[in-house]
């Protein structure tokens, strides 16, 4: 659960059906989940093994403690609610409020699926990073449980032809 410092995919708004304006906005979103664990002991967001229960409810706090951070600052409330909503899933087995598929606001589902592509692409003290492609692929078998359908399909579709580490070659000179 160690925090890391690597930037989201920022896609076009477009990909996300959301106006060009209100993309703009994003990246306060997942800058506050990575301030919220500064709040969570490194004991616990290093840990190389299983978390304890305690533990693991100190960790279920850092949506919340984001959207807390950013309470004072002129930003809309779909911000916020996306913020405290980044761990729900579609079928309510999420935290903190455990919300099922339209109760997520649709900018907590959004950052969700960038913040598990993140987290399985990214090395923790208790695993390894998951090849990128390979990250897709999980992102597909959760799609209709974890994440909305078109939503985890269209973060697929943005990112599966050139995911980050990929080569390419550049014809245009």
């Amino acid at each position: 659960m160690g925090s890391t410092s690597r930037s989201w995919p920022r896609p076009s708004a477009s990909i996300w059906g959301c106006c060009p304006r209100s993309s703009r906005s994003w990246a306060w979103p997942g800058c506050s989940t990575t301030w919220a664990k500064a709040r969570i002991p490194d004991t616990i967001l290093n840990k190389p093994g299983r978390l304890t229960k305690a533990e693991f409810l100190q960790i279920k706090r850092h949506p919340l403690l984001g959207r807390d951070i950013l309470w004072g600052l002129p930003l809309s409330e779909s911000v916020l609610r996306g913020v405290a909503e980044h761990h729900e899933r579609f079928d309510g087995s999420g935290y903190p409020k455990g919300l099922v598929g339209d109760a997520i606001h649709p900018w907590g589902s959004i950052l969700a699926v960038a913040d598990v592509y993140d987290a399985m692409t990214s090395r923790r003290s208790y695993k390894g990073p998951m090849l990128p492609t390979r990250s897709l692929a999980v992102i597909h078998g959760m799609r209709g449980r974890d994440f909305p359908v078109r939503l985890a399909e269209r973060f697929i579709k943005f990112l599966g032809p050139y995911p980050v580490g990929s080569f390419v070659r550049l014809t245009n000179g």
